[in-house]
This record gives C-alpha cells, sequence and structure tokens, in this order.
C-alpha cells in the first residue's frame, strides 16, 4: 500500500507534465493554455512529496523505533502533528496558487492578484520550513534507531537508511532555498533574470535528485523484510530449548504424564 502511494503521485505527474509541455510546443495549446494546465502539476508534485514525508513520519520511523525497541506512542503522535499541519498549509498554498494562476493567465484579467500574490509567498515560505522541521524530525528519529539497533545498519537495509536521511533532509531544504532565492530577489537588469532562470532550474535539478534519491530509499525500507517482524528478538538457543523439552516431556508431575505420548498409566497397563 505504502508502496502504491509513493509510485502513483510521480507517474501522474511525470505523464500530464509530458502531455502538456507537448502540445504547448506543437501550439496546440497557447502558453496561457499550457500554464493553467500546469496547475494540476503543481497539485500533484506538492501531493508526492507529502505522501514521501507522511511515509517517512510514521510507517518507516515506528517501525525502526520497533526494531531498536524503543517506543513509538511520542513518535506517532507528534509526527502525526506535523504532518496535519503540512496538509493544512498544502491545500491553502496550492490553492492559493491556483487562484493565482487562473487569474493571471484566465480570460479575465484581475489587479488586485497582486497583493494575493504576496500572501502566496509568505504562506509557501512558512511551508518549506515546516517542511524542514518535519524532516528534521525524522532525521533524528531515523538516526536514534540506528544507534540503538545495530542489526539496522547491516546489508542493503543498512545503506537505504543511510541515503535516506541526507536525501529526506536535502529535499525540503533545496525546496526552501531554491523559492526563496527566486522570489525574493530583486531584479534590475537581465542578468538578474537570467540569474533567477538558472536559479530556477538548478532548484528543480537538486528538488528531483533528492526526491528521487529519498523515493529509492524508502521503496527499500518499506519493501524490507528486516523490519515487518520483530528481528532484534534474542532467541533461545536450539540445542537449549531441545534440553528443555526433553527434561519437561521426561519427568512425571504427578498427573501420570511421562514419556512424550505416553502416559505413565498407559504404560504400566501394557507392562501387565
Amino acid at each position: 500500500m505504502a508502496q502504491q502511494q509513493l509510485q502513483s503521485n510521480p507517474t501522474s505527474a511525470m505523464i500530464i507534465s509530458i502531455i502538456i509541455t507537448a502540445l504547448t510546443q506543437c501550439a496546440i495549446l497557447t502558453q496561457a493554455d499550457g500554464y493553467r494546465g500546469l496547475i494540476s502539476l503543481d497539485w500533484l508534485v506538492s501531493l508526492a512529496q507529502y505522501d514521501l514525508f507522511a511515509i517517512i513520519l510514521l510507517p518507516i520511523c515506528r517501525r525502526l523505533h520497533q526494531q531498536a525497541k524503543a517506543t513509538s506512542a511520542f513518535i506517532r503522535i507528534a509526527h502525526s502533528v506535523v504532518l496535519a499541519l503540512l496538509a493544512i498549509l498544502l491545500l491553502c498554498t496550492v490553492a492559493i496558487q491556483t487562484k493565482i494562476v487562473d487569474a493571471l493567465y484566465g480570460p479575465s484579467w484581475d489587479f488586485d492578484i497582486y497583493d494575493l500574490q504576496d500572501h502566496e509567498h509568505a504562506l509557501r515560505t512558512a511551508f518549506y520550513v515546516l517542511q524542514v522541521l518535519a524532516m528534521i524530525m525524522a532525521s533524528g528519529s531515523l538516526g536514534l534507531a540506528l544507534m540503538r539497533a545495530p542489526h539496522l545498519r547491516q546489508g542493503t537495509l543498512g545503506l537505504a537508511i543511510a541515503t535516506l536521511i541526507p536525501s529526506s533532509l536535502g529535499l525540503p531544504l533545496t525546496n526552501l532555498g531554491a523559492y526563496v532565492d527566486v522570489v525574493y530577489r530583486d531584479m534590475f537588469s537581465v542578468d538578474d533574470f537570467e540569474y533567477t532562470d538558472h536559479s530556477r532550474l538548478a532548484g528543480l535539478f537538486m528538488t528531483s535528485f533528492f526526491y528521487a534519491c529519498a523515493f529509492l530509499a524508502a521503496l527499500v525500507v518499506v519493501g524490507s523484510d528486516r523490519v515487518e517482524g520483530d528481528s532484534y528478538r534474542v532467541s533461545t538457543p536450539p540445542q537449549q530449548q531441545q534440553a528443555e523439552d526433553e527434561d519437561g516431556n521426561g519427568e512425571g508431575d504427578g498427573n501420570g504424564e511421562g514419556l512424550p505420548g505416553y502416559p505413565l498409566r498407559e504404560v504400566y497397563q501394557t507392562k501387565v
């Protein structure tokens, strides 16, 4: 279920992006219609990142802390509160962005939309800051689980967790840095506009890179059999368990139980 949730939104966003780009380049869609069509892409990308953060904060952190014999109640409550706040900010931010794009590239021009755009910038900045705080919490939880459970550091699972920590933290940091650099920069010349375009492309590349790394690492961790059961349980050695079974079955206990499968009463009657 978690794997399907991780895969659905990025795939849909990529398909829509390819279709809209192709239709715009072939002059089937106007540039204004293309921008309005990309509203759905903004929704899907935002939801894809939110799904990734939700998978990391709840199932992955909870399972790893269970493996580390640590309590997961606080993690579940604190991470759920953060996810709820992220969901609220996400819906508000993308909804306002949808209104802005529709007003700028729609049939009617609304000059009051620029006032709303300033509020959208502040709200989206707060949204990215909360993303950073959420992934700092997740990184701390993952690191604590690794320190308490040495078996999690072994093999492919250990490599996936070690990749997940920096990539999940790098994604919101890149979102925040790239957005602030583009939106809050004063542009007075052509060089400033060129720098903004280059900064936007660099931010898009870095966010895609960190998302891909975190996405693949999360898939490995979620699909690992080593985090399903209680892998950190200390089991009884086979020889000791066999000796305990033999001792328990070889002695009578006053109820007429003796040899394995044979009550003492039946053995005595057979001999008589």
